[in-house]
């Protein structure tokens, strides 16, 4: 059975007026993850560069062409709002979602400039070539 990113297919298949352009890179990305696990960063990369390009301007962000990708993130990230409709403690749960969120910013952002580092041994940190990667995790679990 082929590798699903199911989260973001829902997501896509709830919000198609605004979300559709991405599925393209969805699609990419487990078709990465599947059969070329060293070229997920890039991937991924473009899954947030086309969100960048895809949901800022309907949240009022424009971008410049040489504003870094983790700048881009960043703004993105804290332009989203997080809380959930009707929760007695709506803005806890954004402001926590927002800490979380800008953790994994500052590991994006990271693993992008050892992407961009010369050298076969910090290309191959960025690639996350040593780790397990989720597809070889799961397949050992379901043995």
């Amino acid at each position: 059975m082929p590798f699903a990113l199911q989260m973001l297919r829902a997501l896509v298949a709830a919000h198609p007026d605004r979300a559709a352009p991405l599925m393209i890179h969805v699609e990419a990305l487990e078709a990465t993850i599947a059969n070329e696990p060293p070229r997920c960063l890039e991937r991924v990369r473009a899954l947030f560069e086309a969100t960048h390009r895809t949901i800022g301007p309907q949240l009022g962000l424009t971008f410049a062409a040489d504003e870094e990708f983790q700048a881009c993130n960043s703004r993105v990230f804290k332009a989203l709002n997080f809380a959930l409709d009707g929760h007695p403690e709506a803005e806890k749960v954004d402001k926590a979602i927002k800490k979380l969120v800008g953790s994994i910013n500052g590991t994006v952002g990271a693993l992008a400039e050892l992407s961009n580092i010369p050298g076969p041994e910090a290309r191959r940190f960025a690639r996350l070539e040593h780790v397990a990667t989720p597809a070889r995790s799961h397949a050992r679990w379901a043995m």
